[in-house]
């Protein structure tokens, strides 16, 4: 969740900038600042009746409804001090619940951990909790559940990392690996790859290097057979996973372990090897949000088995996946025409039904999440008025709630990815953002996001860009910029969109002679890592050895972050931009290091503030939630929705999530009842 997300935006960034021909400022007026102060001044005063009353979650609603009219620190810190009070009592719920579990009364612990509902829907701890009484009841399938929600609301990297130990010491009965300390090193840092999740080649290289001496752990078997399944050997998967399921006998996804490792092997005989070739290719494709490529396979597949049914179906979701309703239709048709067999007819019909339904509860819920980011983005940019950081905090968790559940009904929405790719790289949560890009560019649109500019010849500093990337051609266009009216327009236009240079569609290039300060940079050479910021290179003349080496520093707008300019912190905010030139402009980059350098760890002590930065904290947002309970919480307001219906969504859902790895368990998770904060 949203949880240590902090809106703070560093002023001091946007210094001078060139002016347009004809500046336009968009600096909120006193008079309407004075109002929004007395209107925010009135909300706070009922919301401090409401805390004296001790009605928590009504009195930090009002707090947060005082902040989206503007940054207010006494408001804030009555947030801060609102949640202290959640959690306190919370507490007071969790010392009973203790009690309860430790004397074996789970029933009764379960009913305390249930009336802090009100308090907090999803407090990390009390699911984690829940999680826990489910595995002392030996409800398998329910504490992986619980305890991959807890996740959801975790952003300590550490932590998680910790608890998905837990998670496959559960799933799979596995030991504690017991390996020599300098293995153990390696074997940390690449749970830390599986849990990132960001490169699959590089993960299962790094994973084979060590497999050897961990010939049988259970999750290092799965993980290799993964790796095998990504890359098409197929047969290698199916041998691996057979291997899995001897290790881990009783393990919680067995069954349907070996009902995908049955499936694979009935359709080659069915259809043959090449048909099993042509499926594999177009499932990595859709984990990869690459659905032209997969409908491009599973059109091959068709041609060469035309009697198989269950190719149109997945042909089906593809195309309602990416909103193409009627390409959807016919392929359900099709799939009727072949298949006879009434269990498996009638859930097709369900989603024939829904198709309609379905687009337009999708539209239900992008539309007013556009507008809403295009507010709170439009506040940030043009503006210079942004909220208050909890109400900042609580409304991008809130659109992307709403975005997530807009993906179950389509997928594969160009608008729908472009936002969510944004919410989560503004949160440095950088593998969600590069799947939802991945969509984007796939219909072939560039991305982009918003940082200050300099270096540039004949610019003067920190102007406020957008930054497109498509391939390696990359446009920088001068957005605002600040002087002594306040933030000030540098982009033509009427709307907030056009003001913020297109937040969902392309920058217009400025016309001829115009100031608005514009730069193309036809093929970008490298890009790199260079403490806040992303320094990129490229010649004028790439084909020319003599072409002189230009180069820009692109410093990232702070939004929601407090990452100082320099240090670990830093870097790990910037790293997830360059990372963007890696996947998305097939460039050479250089990252920077995450961890501390020795100069760094000598002064520490007098920087802990900085240091504390985590980022990544929106976990739910990120996907860290089950596929099955983010499809469920999308169907709550979905009351057309068939059990039938709801299990095809769920499979089309799986169809497009990227491979799910099992962290290796190395250190005791330590699985007591907690009482702690978890975040």
């Amino acid at each position: 969740m949203l949880t240590s997300i902090r809106a703070v935006v560093v002023m001091g960034l946007l210094a001078v900038a060139l002016a347009p021909t004809a500046p336009v400022a968009w600096a909120q007026s006193a008079e309407q600042q004075k109002a929004d102060e007395q209107r925010a001044k009135a909300i706070a005063a009922n919301g401090e009746k409401l805390l004296k009353a001790k009605q928590y979650v009504e009195a930090r609603a009002k707090y947060v409804e005082a902040l989206q009219l503007g940054e207010n620190g006494k408001y804030n810190q009555k947030v801060l001090e609102i949640d202290a009070a959640i959690d306190k009592e919370i507490r007071k719920e969790l010392d009973a619940a203790e009690k309860l579990f430790e004397a074996g009364n789970y029933h009764q612990a379960l009913a305390r951990l249930d009336a802090t509902l009100p308090l907090r829907k999803e407090d990390p701890t009390v699911l984690f909790n829940r999680a826990l009484i489910a595995h002392k009841q030996g409800r398998k399938q329910d504490a992986v559940k619980h305890l991959d929600s807890a996740l959801g609301g975790v952003s300590n990297e550490k932590e998680r990392i910790r608890l998905m130990q837990l998670k496959t010491q559960w799933e799979t009965g596995e030991s504690l690996q017991t390996v020599a300390p300098a293995q153990q090193e390696q074997l940390k840092d690449l749970n830390a790859e599986l849990a990132a999740n960001e490169s699959s080649a590089e993960t299962c290289k790094t994973l084979r290097a060590v497999a050897g001496s961990l010939a049988n752990s259970p999750s290092v078997v799965f993980n290799l057979a993964k790796c095998a399944e990504d890359e098409g050997n197929l047969e290698e998967a199916s041998r691996l996973l057979d291997q899995y399921l001897a290790l881990a006998p009783e393990a919680v996804d067995g069954a349907e372990t070996k009902a995908d490792v049955e499936e694979v092997r009935e359709l080659e005989r069915r259809a043959g090897p090449e048909v099993v070739t042509l499926y594999s290719e177009a499932d990595r494709a859709a984990r990869k949000g690459q659905y032209k490529r997969a409908i491009d396979a599973l059109t091959r597949a068709a041609e060469k088995a035309p009697q198989l049914a269950e190719t149109q179906v997945k042909l089906a979701r593809l195309h309602q996946g990416a909103g193409n309703i009627e390409a959807a239709r016919t392929h359900y048709q099709k799939y009727l025409s072949l298949e006879a067999r009434p269990a498996m007819v009638a859930p097709v019909r369900d989603e024939i039904a829904a198709l309609e339904k379905r687009a337009a509860e999708y539209q239900a819920l992008v539309d007013p999440a556009r507008e809403r980011l295009l507010t709170w983005m439009h506040r940030y940019i043009v503006d210079g008025r942004p909220m208050g950081s909890a109400a900042s905090s609580d409304e991008l968790k809130s659109i992307a709630e709403q975005l997530q559940k807009a993906a179950v009904m389509m997928p594969l929405g160009t608008e729908l990815n472009r936002m969510l790719g944004t919410i989560y790289l503004i949160d440095g949560n950088y593998g969600p953002a590069r799947k939802a890009f991945g969509a984007v560019a796939e219909a072939g649109e560039p991305i982009w996001f918003y940082a200050t500019a300099n270096g540039v010849n004949g610019w003067e500093k920190n102007v406020l860009t957008k930054v497109e990337v498509h391939g390696r051609k990359v446009r920088v266009l001068g957005v605002t910029k600040i002087d002594k009216k306040g933030f000030v327009a540098l982009t033509d236009g009427s709307t907030p969109s056009a003001r913020l240079a297109g937040l969902l569609t392309p920058a217009q290039q400025p016309a001829a002679g115009s100031k608005t300060p514009f730069l193309e940079i036809a093929s970008v050479s490298n890009a790199e890592t260079d403490d806040d910021s992303v320094r990129l290179t490229w010649s004028d003349d790439p084909a020319a050895a003599s072409s002189a080496k230009r180069e820009v520093r692109l410093t990232p707008f702070r939004f929601t972050n407090m990452a100082p300019a320099s240090g670990p912190p830093s870097r790990r905010f910037a790293n997830p931009y360059t990372k963007l030139f890696r996947d998305f402009a097939d460039v050479q980059v250089k990252l920077g290091a995450e961890r501390m350098t020795g100069g760094e760890k000598f002064g520490f002590a007098m920087q802990m503030a900085a240091a504390a930065y985590a980022g990544g904290a929106m976990a739910l947002a990120g996907g860290a939630h089950s596929t099955a309970n983010i499809v469920a919480a999308a169907m709550r307001s979905a009351t057309w929705a068939t059990i039938e219906l709801q299990n095809a969504m769920d499979r089309q859902a799986r169809m497009f999530q990227e491979t799910q790895f099992k962290i290796m368990p190395l250190e005791d998770p330590k699985p007591v009842f907690r009482k702690d904060v978890l975040r």
